[in-house]
């Protein structure tokens, strides 16, 4: 099971199942894991016993409000809107064979 999910952790986007964790750019990288072992791939910590979740969940929980950069990371995260992308109006480019057309015509 996603252990990031599964304790609500602030920095698991929930959303985004291949995105992996706002904070660390490996999962091994956590906090969490000089703690508990941990199997992980790329982007998350897994854990197959579930007794474990909420004693990690409340280490976490605590690391996170005595942690000053988690918390900064936090606020940043959730000041982040997300931006729209505005991409430039094409410019109409006139067909060749519609230019020919209209100078033989003309």
């Amino acid at each position: 099971m996603n252990t990031c999910s599964q304790i609500q952790c602030p920095f698991c986007d929930a959303n985004s199942s291949d995105s992996g964790c706002m904070r660390y750019s490996h999962p091994t990288q956590c906090h969490l894991t000089s703690m508990f072992e941990f199997d992980s791939d790329d982007k998350w910590l897994f854990k197959s016993a579930e007794s474990e979740f909420q004693e990690i969940q409340t280490l976490n929980n605590r690391f996170i409000n005595k942690d000053k950069a988690s918390r900064k990371k936090l606020q940043q995260l959730k000041k982040k809107s997300p931006r729209s992308l505005e991409l430039p109006i094409p410019q109409a480019i006139p067909h060749p064979r519609t230019e020919t057309q209209l100078q033989l015509g003309g």
